[in-house]
């Protein structure tokens, strides 16, 4: 896995079961960890499955745009669209405050949002 900058646009390199995958970073919904990998989701629905763990990912999508809000999710801040307590496609859950490492969570988005939207 690695980033490139082409034509000022960050592109990241995964490697997958068909083969290598160059995906703008600005796709990437959410990245999901699934079995002993993930599964990145993008903007067309398009979902990738790879064998890197979700721990790979957070060096390269950084943030302020992707935030790790669950041990099992990673998300692309500027696809969040609400939060709210019914399941909705795409529900993504969001850790409570001490139940892991991302105990920041409402911080950060909240944060997020009022620095990109004055």
């Amino acid at each position: 896995m690695n980033i490139l900058i082409s034509q000022g646009q960050s592109v990241l390199e995964i490697h997958t079961q068909k083969g290598l995958k160059l995906i703008n970073i600005n796709r990437i919904r959410f990245v999901k960890a699934f079995n002993k990998g993930t599964v990145v989701y993008l903007v067309n629905l398009e979902n990738i499955e790879t064998n890197c763990l979700i721990k790979s990912y957070e060096k390269y999508l950084t943030s302020p745009n992707f935030f790790r809000c669950h041990n099992s999710y990673l998300i692309n801040c500027n696809f969040v669209d609400c939060f709210c307590s019914n399941e909705r496609y795409p529900f993504v859950p969001v850790a409570k405050n001490g139940s892991c490492k991302k105990d920041n969570t409402w911080e950060h988005i909240n944060n997020f949002y009022f620095v990109n939207q004055s």
